[in-house]
């Protein structure tokens, strides 16, 4: 049994949404430019979610259409490092990282990391074949950009991240969206119509 006295209820509430509160709260003058504002940011949004299923659909259609079997040791590494990631995320959560069975995780994830090899190489070959590369200058503003996100200095992230494996890592990510948005550039996409279901 337990006995509760409540010696406060409180609640929060919000001050009017008025010119006067945007001009001093915002570098906006009135209620108007904000709600264009962030009507315009959840349009990019928006568009950058649409342009990334994009990618992703045009990127699986690519795999489909090029059947191939993923080389064992790739497979295995990619396993390796998902049983890496697991582990360590229960010993972030406080469980015993052995407990962790290797077999199952193992088996549970070689579909997807024999595709998601496949990704890779296909992504490695229309970089080869169209020469996309990224320059310095490219990665120096994509290590700049995280930086100043993260409120740190471009070379102390650099060290914490990893160094020059993170550096190879965030230059394939910059060079896999270059790829990416090739592969939109150059898509034939059809648009169609369908019509609503009964009840939508």
């Amino acid at each position: 049994r337990y006995r509760i006295s409540v010696r406060k209820v409180q609640e929060r509430r919000f001050p009017e949404l008025t010119d006067e509160l945007v001009a001093k709260n915002t570098d906006l003058e009135n209620i108007a430019a904000l709600r264009e504002k962030v009507k315009e940011e959840l349009t990019l949004r928006a568009d950058r979610a649409a342009v990334e299923r994009l990618e992703s659909v045009l990127l699986e259609k690519v795999v489909d259409s090029h059947p191939f079997e993923a080389p064992g040791a790739l497979v295995e590494g990619l396993l390796d490092d998902f049983v890496q990631q697991r582990r360590s995320e229960a010993t972030y959560q406080g469980e015993d990282p052995d407990a962790v069975n290797v077999d199952e995780l193992k088996s549970t994830n070689r579909e997807g990391a024999d595709r998601q090899v496949r990704r890779m190489l296909l992504l490695d070959a229309i970089a080869h074949e169209q020469k996309i590369e990224v320059t310095e200058e490219e990665l120096r503003e994509r290590v700049m950009r995280m930086s100043a996100m993260r409120g740190t200095e471009p070379r102390k992230l650099i060290d914490e991240m990893g160094g020059d494996r993170f550096l190879r890592r965030l230059s394939r990510e910059v060079r896999d969206k270059k790829v990416l948005a090739f592969l939109v550039e150059n898509a034939e996409i059809t648009e169609k119509t369908v019509p609503a279901q009964p009840g939508e």
